[in-house]
């Protein structure tokens, strides 16, 4: 979603990229309560704000919404061909 990161590089959450935006990883528990019983982590948080944006910002849904020109870059045969270029 953001190959213009190098893997180790540190980034600022939510990170806007050119193909989507990046929210800090959710700890992975699946948890079935009410916001009563268990309110929202910071990262829960982040991730429906920035769902919210989107939403409301037509601007940012434009930006964010030609996904399939990102899976253009997975299509099998680009892919076999990236391949027998390594091979």
């Amino acid at each position: 979603m953001a190959p213009e990161l190098s893997i180790d590089k540190q980034i600022d959450y939510p990170y806007k990229g050119k193909y989507g935006i990046l929210t800090k990883p959710l700890d992975g528990k699946m948890e079935f309560k009410t916001l009563d019983e268990k309110p929202l982590s910071h990262e829960e948080r982040m991730l429906a704000n920035m769902m919210i944006n989107i939403k409301k910002d037509r601007s940012l849904r434009d930006k964010y919404s030609k996904g399939i020109e990102r899976a253009k870059d997975f299509d099998v045969e680009k892919i076999i061909q990236e391949w027998q270029k390594i091979i």
